[in-house]
């Protein structure tokens, strides 16, 4: 009886660090507030950003999302994970001034 206890026991134990390993990022979630964030730092509307699906949650984890504007031109958004619990710092990268369109 004792054995089959410990057996029971070991499984359970590999069976909640299996899910813990395999926990994933709200992606959504993330996207929805960095397009939340970046429209109110920019004092505009229409930014969208999408954001890699399936991302593992884990301290130091790294992803690019891409920012869009409503003109239809992107810009890198770089994300750093600060713990396996969905919190994020992130950075635009790489984004350059559109030029201006010549006056017709």
């Amino acid at each position: 009886m004792r054995t089959t206890f410990v057996r029971l026991a070991v499984l359970l134990c590999v069976g909640v660090a299996a899910v813990a390993c395999s926990k994933t990022l709200d992606v959504a979630g993330l996207e929805t507030q960095l397009g939340t964030q970046l429209n109110a730092q920019l004092n505009t509307t229409g930014i969208t950003v999408d954001c890699p699906d399936d991302v593992k949650a884990e301290s130091g984890g790294e992803l690019d999302c891409i920012g869009t504007v409503s003109t239809g031109e992107t810009f890198t958004i770089h994300v750093k994970q600060t713990d396996g619990d969905g919190h994020v710092t992130w950075e635009i990268v790489g984004a350059t001034t559109p030029s201006p369109s010549p006056s017709a």
